[in-house]
Order: C-alpha cells, then sequence, then structure tokens
C-alpha cells in the first residue's frame, strides 16, 4: 500500500515539475517578436466547422468580417452538414461577402469537428489555414500576426498556437474558475511547452498551418475527440516544430455545469485515447515522449486520482486509516501532497493576475473545482468502457448572456 501510495505521489509530482518547467520557459524566455513581413501577403483559409449553430450564424460572419486581412487574399470555408437545416437557413438570411464559402460536410463514419475541418480542407485554395469554432472573435491582426511569424521562423515551423480567453469570464462562478484555468494553460503551460521545444498540445482553435505540411500529415484524425492533442503530437512526430502566437482569440465558456461535464468529459477521454494510441509505440523523439507522458496522460490520470488520493488522505489526517511507515516517508509524502497543490494554485494564481481577472482571490477555492474534473473524467472512462469513445458531445453556443468581445 505504501509503494503505491507513493509511487503515485512521486509520478504526479513529476508531472508538476514538468509544469514548473516549462512554466519557467513561459516567464524569463520572451516569445519570438517578428518584425512586419514586407513581402506579398500569402492568401490565406479560415475553416470554421459549424453544427447546430444557427443562433450565432449572424454574429460568427461580423466578427470574421472585422479580421484584418486582404478580401483578395482571404477564403472562408464555413463546413456545414447537410442534414443541419437549421444552420443552413440560418445563412440562407445573411449576404454573405464574396470571399466566404459554405462547403458541405460528407456524411460518413465520423460527426466530428475533425471530420468536418478535413472536408473543408478540400476547398482551401490558401498557402496557411486557421480554424476558428462558432463562438470566437479572434483579434483582428491575428493573420497578419501569423504571416510575419512563419515568415521570421524556420523550415521546420509548421503550425502556430494563439492564446485562447473567454469573453464571458465573469458571467457566474463557473466561468471565472474556467477562465483562471485558461490563464494557466495559455499563458505558461502551452506557451512553456513551445519554448520548451516538447510537442504542442494544441488548442481545439486558433492554430495556424502551413497547408502543405498540414495535408503531408494526412489532416486530421477523424474519429478523434481531442483532434488538436493527437495532432501536435503526429507535428513532434513528423520533426516538425511549432511556436506560441501572442495573440488571443475570445471564445464563449461554458455556462451550465452540464454544458461544463460533457465538454471536459469529451477532453479527457481524447486525452486517454491519444496517449493509449502513442503510449506503445517506440517514441519517435523526446520531444514527443515528455508531454505524452508527462502532460497528455497526467491531466486525465491527475483527475481520476484526486478525489480516492484526497479521502485515503482525510482518512489518515483522522484516523481512520493507519500506515505503517517511517517519518522519512511521511515528511516525504506531505512535501509531495503540499508542494503539487501550492504549484498548481501558484501558477492559476499568476495567470489570473497576468490576465486581469479582479476574482483571482477564487484561485485558493480551485480544490472545490477539481472535484469537477473528477466527475468528468470518471463519466470519461464510464463513456470508453460503453462504447461511446467516439461520440461527439457537441457544446452549445451562443447561450452566454455577455455580449463583450475582449476584457
Amino acid at each position: 500500500m505504501l509503494t503505491l501510495f507513493m509511487g503515485i505521489h512521486i509520478y504526479l509530482f513529476v508531472t508538476m515539475l514538468y509544469k514548473l518547467w516549462v512554466s519557467y520557459k513561459a516567464l524569463t524566455v520572451k516569445a519570438a517578436n517578428p518584425p512586419e513581413y514586407t513581402g506579398p501577403l500569402p492568401k490565406y483559409t479560415v475553416i470554421v466547422p459549424l453544427y447546430k449553430e444557427a443562433g450565432i450564424a449572424p454574429r460568427l460572419i461580423e466578427r470574421l468580417k472585422k479580421l484584418d486581412y486582404p478580401k483578395s487574399k482571404l477564403q472562408v470555408l464555413l463546413a456545414i452538414e447537410p442534414d443541419d437545416q437549421e444552420t443552413l437557413e440560418a445563412f440562407d438570411g445573411i449576404v454573405l461577402p464574396k470571399n466566404f464559402q459554405i462547403v458541405p460536410v460528407t456524411l460518413g463514419k465520423h460527426r466530428t469537428k475533425p471530420h468536418a475541418c478535413n472536408c473543408a480542407l478540400q476547398y482551401a485554395t490558401g498557402e496557411l489555414v486557421t480554424i476558428y469554432d462558432a463562438e470566437d472573435a479572434p483579434e483582428p491582426d491575428q493573420l497578419r500576426k501569423a504571416v510575419n511569424l512563419f515568415a521570421a521562423s524556420g523550415g521546420k515551423v509548421v503550425c502556430l498556437q494563439a492564446k485562447l480567453n473567454f469573453y464571458n469570464h465573469s458571467e457566474n462562478l463557473l466561468t471565472r474558475f474556467f477562465a483562471l484555468e485558461y490563464g494557466a494553460w495559455f499563458q505558461y503551460y502551452i506557451k512553456g511547452i513551445t519554448l520548451s521545444g516538447f510537442s504542442t498540445p494544441l488548442g481545439g482553435t486558433s492554430n495556424h498551418f502551413k497547408i502543405d505540411a498540414l495535408k503531408s500529415l494526412g489532416g486530421w484524425e477523424a474519429s478523434s475527440v481531442t483532434e488538436d492533442v493527437e495532432l501536435g503530437m503526429k507535428i513532434a512526430d513528423a520533426g516538425y516544430d511549432v511556436k506560441h502566437l501572442d495573440s488571443t482569440t475570445w471564445e464563449e465558456s461554458p455556462v451550465e455545469l452540464s454544458q461544463w461535464i460533457k465538454q471536459r468529459t469529451r477532453w479527457q477521454m481524447g486525452y486517454l485515447l491519444t496517449w493509449a494510441s502513442y503510449a506503445f509505440r517506440k517514441p519517435k523523439n523526446w520531444k514527443s515522449f515528455g508531454t505524452l507522458h508527462l502532460f497528455v496522460l497526467a491531466n486525465p490520470l491527475n483527475s481520476l486520482l484526486f478525489l480516492p488520493l484526497m479521502y485515503v488522505f482525510l482518512a489518515y489526517m483522522t484516523g481512520f486509516l493507519t500506515f505503517s511507515w517511517s517519518p522519512f516517508w511521511s515528511i516525504l509524502g506531505w512535501f509531495l501532497v503540499v508542494a503539487g497543490n501550492v504549484s498548481v494554485l501558484l501558477l492559476h494564481l499568476l495567470g489570473g493576475l497576468k490576465m486581469g481577472f479582479k476574482f483571482w482571490p477564487l484561485v485558493f477555492l480551485l480544490p472545490f473545482y477539481w472535484v469537477l474534473h473528477a466527475v468528468a473524467s470518471y463519466r470519461a472512462i464510464y463513456r470508453i468502457i460503453i462504447g461511446k469513445s467516439k461520440v461527439w458531445e457537441k457544446t452549445p453556443h451562443g447561450v452566454s448572456k455577455t455580449e463583450e468581445e475582449h476584457v
């Protein structure tokens, strides 16, 4: 029992050291700030996969029209499934700019976002391509910033990951917790991973690609419910690199607990399945190996172990459970528990302060939020067991009462 207990804590502590290391890189290494590209702008394709998004269609078009890029060089593809009549009818009532195009998603084995993206990719004519979700509000100059960074980067850089944040971060307690989590995730973890040279678990939106490289990789895995993470691993295995793009895309956070649980279930399920599909292969490089075992696996595993370890710890503290271990193991156990949790809270605190959130004191209540992570993770395991690992539980958009586009 002692060996198992300490082994789990040591693994989790090592994963925390990994997060601290990449966060240190994010804090101390200045991200690339390339000069403005002065050559002819490349043609850019924006893909927006849509399903049951009738309510947000008008706002989506207005947000995309704000992108500061020449219309003659910008192609916007709206990928809609042919049986999604509600969304199709919503766009019938909108006069689309000439560079916007509705493209059909073939009805096949998979009804997922990556399948829709692959279908749209066949119509793409740009040299560069990015993905936005239906509720996204990217900063207007994001495409130009991506062009600048691609032009200043080496040929191995085939993808850029922008930062994500929520424009409805202050709507309720759940959105505040989620925003604090995103603050740590994109200000430190993802940024630091790219700066450290590890393979990058991409976000589901605002990743920009060289289209030839993306096609050579086979595009997105159509069956994956976290196609972004899987594609990040594939990029690293192929010997390519990802860079951090200093630009923000504003999203809509789930405002209801049921929405949040379903979304997080999908994420945790995807992380576990991505880890399982890569873990038993011969690692092609250290970039993939480090991220796979210390980040991709660690995220759902942390959540799965949170409640059991908490109950064991409380039982030990209250005397209902006793261990026959030496003072050394007792001190080490305490150190791992305290150091691990304090480190996580500190990174979320720094992320919240950096984002300018006035609700940063909520950081100290995050352990209650982690209980929700555990619920979603156990639900993910259940869905894998009952064979629903490839069923996409879609997050509804356009339900927030917050209309602001940015902080």
